[in-house]
């Protein structure tokens, strides 16, 4: 449970993944699991429990596969010598999760509000940026530091997006889509720093 509630809050792999308020020990630097011990196949049942458990809906896995070939993002998946693994969470929350093993899930609230192939890519693509850069690997020591990672993810998502030919902007709708999971004022920052990048 303990290991649960470390991975919840560090894995930075929500798509809305400002939601989450830190413990104040947390806050203050102390050090945390690493997440790297937790990963694996006990966090990923963890995380499933967690959520209702897998929905079995292989037409959306071969959906998530098709739209993660033409992302190019298994070259993440590559360089970290890993395979990148989708799944549907059967819970109505809206969210979506990666761990740095390659496992990306998203919820079937989520899924079922993603209704074009370029809001599914955003969401693939940044939780591949994630992945990417292990951000599970490295605890948060701070909001300021979650919020930093997110963009960042965010900026990863639109040059995949571009490069692939998705609409860039879904990155910005779909997080209007999960705005109410996220923490008041994270939604705004991120899409404020999306229009300017777009902008440019």
């Amino acid at each position: 449970m303990r290991a649960l509630r470390a991975l919840c809050a560090i894995l930075i792999c929500i798509i809305g993944g400002c939601s989450a308020r830190l413990p104040e020990k947390w806050l203050e630097g102390q050090p945390l699991t690493p997440v790297a011990a937790l990963a694996g196949d006990r966090t990923a049942r963890d995380l499933e429990r967690r959520f209702g458990g897998i929905h079995d809906d292989p037409s959306a896995i071969h959906r998530m596969q098709r739209i993660a070939d033409r992302l190019g993002i298994e070259e993440v998946a590559t360089h970290h010598a890993i395979a990148l693994r989708f799944e549907l969470l059967a819970t109505n929350h809206l969210g979506a999760y990666s761990l740095p093993d390659g496992r990306v899930y998203i919820t079937c609230g989520l899924y079922d509000k993603l209704h074009t192939d370029d809001s599914l890519a955003a969401v693939l693509a940044h939780e591949a940026a994630h992945i990417r850069t292990q951000d599970g690997d490295h605890p948060l020591r701070s909001e300021r530091d979650g919020l930093a990672r997110e963009m960042a993810a965010d900026r990863y998502a639109i040059e995949r997006l571009v490069k692939a030919e998705y609409q860039p902007a879904s990155m910005i709708e779909v997080l209007e889509i999960t705005r109410a999971e996220q923490k008041p004022g994270c939604c705004e920052k991120r899409i404020f720093s999306l229009r300017s990048l777009l902008a440019d």
